[in-house]
């Protein structure tokens, strides 16, 4: 698959992906900024953003799409920055492609089975935005507002809506793929088997990027991401919460340019 991707800035080339739910657009910012540095490529995954939809959304078929970006691009030696689900797609990756990749850094995403509790978390939001008709909004505001009733949460209200958007000119429609998200939810939380993937550990340099006030990455969890890869170090950002790169964006930056420069990117 073709995935859509914003490229800008000039130097080394770091790759960057988003979230469940999100896009490349929220990476804008943070984006700009490491573009003084380096040659960065702000993708959306398939079923997200700009991309094609498709009834598949495993990580084999995210991992072949994002080779398929590289092979395209001629790209090699890639630093690769990858947030929650957009995490684990880049360590599949590396475990995957370990010789295209230069440094993983994964975004409070560890590769872990996580809790029922979490798959159920996002199974609500898929389920309560499938009642929502935005084929029966008028406006941008409309739906926003029936979103509001929907999802209680002032910042996931604020976070789909970005998703929202005119598919024609009097149709709007969700950015995302719900149907095939929700197909595949499960997968979307489970950790990695090396036995049954067939794949290694990646022996290359990683970060594991946690919010303090996040529990994607708990101490339990280090036995797996260091036997997965040998040179991880793992670092929290203090104040945090799942959404590191947006709660503290200057602390975010401030680490990946450290391990970044100390990996002599």
């Amino acid at each position: 698959m073709k995935l859509f991707f914003n490229k800008t800035g000039s130097g080394p080339t770091l790759v960057i992906l988003h979230g469940l739910f999100g896009s490349s657009d929220n990476w804008a910012t943070l984006g700009r900024k490491f573009a003084e540095n380096f040659t960065v490529y702000l993708v959306d995954l398939r079923n997200h953003g700009r991309s094609p939809h498709n009834a598949s959304n495993s990580f084999l078929d995210m991992v072949q799409d994002l080779h398929e970006l590289i092979i395209d691009e001629n790209l090699n030696n890639i630093n690769l920055i990858g947030h929650s689900m957009g995490g684990k797609v880049a360590m599949r990756f590396a475990m995957q492609y370990p010789e295209k990749v230069n440094t993983l850094i994964s975004v409070d995403a560890a590769p872990v089975n996580y809790p029922a509790t979490l798959h159920n978390y996002h199974l609500r939001y898929i389920e309560a935005l499938e009642l929502i008709d935005l084929s029966l909004c008028h406006s941008r505001g409309e739906a926003e507002r029936l979103l509001t009733k929907a999802i209680l949460s002032d910042r996931m209200v604020h976070f789909f809506a970005k998703n929202i958007y005119w598919k024609e000119k009097d149709l709007l429609d969700w950015r995302f793929n719900l149907s095939s998200l929700k197909k595949y939810i499960n997968e979307i939380f489970e950790g990695f088997d090396l036995l049954s993937d067939g794949i290694k550990p990646a022996n290359v340099k990683s970060l594991f990027i946690k919010g303090e006030l996040s529990d994607y990455i708990i101490d339990d969890y280090s036995k797996t991401i260091y036997n997965l890869f040998p040179q991880a170090t793992i670092a929290i950002i203090p104040g945090a919460s799942h959404w590191v790169h947006a709660d503290k964006p200057e602390l975010f930056y401030d680490a990946v340019m450290s391990f970044l420069l100390n990996s002599k990117c």
